[in-house]
């Protein structure tokens, strides 16, 4: 109903005032048209009372739907922090997980992540525009470089907040958009921190290298070969380093060649069992001997040829 303007207005003409009665009448009719316009802006007032009710009824139902939809993605929204048991020492960088989870039906906008513990910890999280769709999952790495006060309390402290907007609020989404209603996320957790693997160093054996006994040659007399004498037939035949074999005393020289021969066996024996303590005393050392035994075995065996190889060949005469 729109407000009426109402106007009275009247001409008297002729003469007197027909005894009071005109002005009576024109104090009632101003009387009257105060009364209507007062009545008017009442009107007008209950009207806008009315409106300002009804908009407060629409809040009111607007309002309770946006908590009922506030409490249904509350639990919704999961933020979890994880980390493995890490071997460090000081000054090693260890790792730990943030992972958020929007399983509601509304997306969360302007979402961010930030460490509280360690100080100086970093965190990356593969949030795009700050942008958590619903039913999406984000996942956060924390990075922290391990102190001396650290690795004594066995554990580092991690914990990080998540800030968002859900889009919910005051008649949205039925009826106008707005920025949204806040949302904070606090995730806590300890990552245990041991002691690395002491690894030993190894020292290897001392190699003690034992030369082997000098060998010395000691090269025989030279025989002296005697023409032999007219009529006298000569017969080449190996002889010791004593001297010639002359017919009449070959039994006797031929024994001393026999026990020469001996000799010069034992002799090579001797060098032989000796090069086994040398090889002996080397193995009480740890030290590689693979290849030790047969090179003083050819040590003692090239020590017995080369003294048979100093005699010469003489003549036997018989007559």
């Amino acid at each position: 109903m729109s407000q009426a303007q109402y106007a009275y207005d009247h001409t008297v003409s002729g003469t007197g005032d027909g005894g009071g009665l005109l002005a009576e009448a024109e104090a009632l009719f101003a009387s009257l048209y105060g009364q209507i316009e007062s009545a008017i802006a009442s009107a007008a007032n209950a009207r806008a009372a009315a409106d300002a009710a009804r908009a407060d009824a629409r809040n009111a139902a607007n309002l309770t739907l946006d908590l009922d939809d506030l409490a249904t993605a509350s639990p919704l929204l999961v933020f979890t922090g994880s980390g493995e048991s890490q071997a460090a020492a000081a000054g090693d960088q260890i790792s730990a997980t943030f992972t958020f989870v929007n399983d509601s039906v509304i997306n969360l906008t302007n979402a961010s992540v930030a460490m509280n513990t360690p100080a100086d910890a970093t965190v990356t999280c593969d949030i795009v525009d700050g942008l958590v769709p619903a039913g999406a999952t984000v996942t956060c790495v924390a990075l922290h470089a391990v102190d001396d006060a650290d690795a004594a309390a066995g554990a580092v402290a991690f914990e990080a907040t998540l800030t968002g907007y859900l889009a919910i609020g005051p008649g949205n989404p039925r009826a106008r958009p707005i920025a949204g209603t806040s949302v904070t996320l606090v995730a806590a957790f300890s990552v245990p921190v041991v002691a690395p693997p002491v690894v030993p160093v190894v020292v290897p054996p001392v190699v003690t290298v034992v030369e082997p006994p000098a060998v010395t040659v000691v090269d025989p007399p030279v025989d002296t070969v005697t023409p032999p004498e007219d009529g006298v037939d000569a017969v080449d035949a190996p002889v010791s380093a004593q001297g010639p074999v002359v017919a009449g005393q070959e039994g006797g020289d031929l024994a001393a060649v026999a026990d020469q021969e001996d000799d010069n066996v034992e002799t090579a024996l001797v060098r032989a069992s000796a090069a086994d303590a040398q090889t002996a005393t080397l193995a009480s050392t740890g030290a590689d001997l693979g290849a030790l035994p047969a090179a003083m075995a050819l040590i003692a065996l090239g020590a017995f040829l080369a003294v048979l190889s100093r005699r010469r060949p003489t003549g036997i005469y018989l007559r």
